[in-house]
């Protein structure tokens, strides 16, 4: 049985090893493999939350260590790509709803401008006027 992992704290039996990996260009992603039995645990924090998965050995087969961590490590690194592209949806769409906001406020303000500038054509209109009256 896999040790349980409450706030990324392992049960007692279960032997941590940290180790970084780049998984992408922009940086290396710190994770932490806990070993119990025959299981590996792989750990690491995206947005500042845990995120864990297991990779148990099938007891009709043999345990190999190495590929318990690449397959812990994948399945790691599927799981955090999962939760980047839901993120990625949640700020493109706040940024397609700030954007329509940007806009509505442009033509509010565009359409603003452009009264102003016929108030000014209008008051100049009339102070001509006036001053035509003047004259004659």
């Amino acid at each position: 049985m896999a040790a349980q992992l409450i706030c990324n704290q392992p049960v007692v039996g279960s032997n941590p090893i940290t180790s970084s990996i780049k998984l992408r260009e922009k940086g290396v992603i710190k994770m932490t493999y806990y070993y119990h039995d025959t299981d590996v645990i792989a750990t690491t924090t995206y947005c500042g939350k845990p995120v864990r998965t297991v990779a148990k050995c099938n007891p009709e087969d043999e345990y190999d260590r190495q590929f318990g961590e690449a397959l812990a490590l994948a399945r790691l690194n599927l799981k955090v790509a999962k939760k980047r592209r839901a993120r990625s949806y949640e700020k493109m769409y706040a940024a397609a709803d700030a954007h329509r906001e940007a806009l509505d406020f442009y033509y509010e303000m565009r359409n603003y401008n452009d009264a102003a500038i016929q108030e000014v054509k209008d008051a100049e209109a009339a102070i001509k006027f006036l001053m035509e009256q003047v004259k004659e």
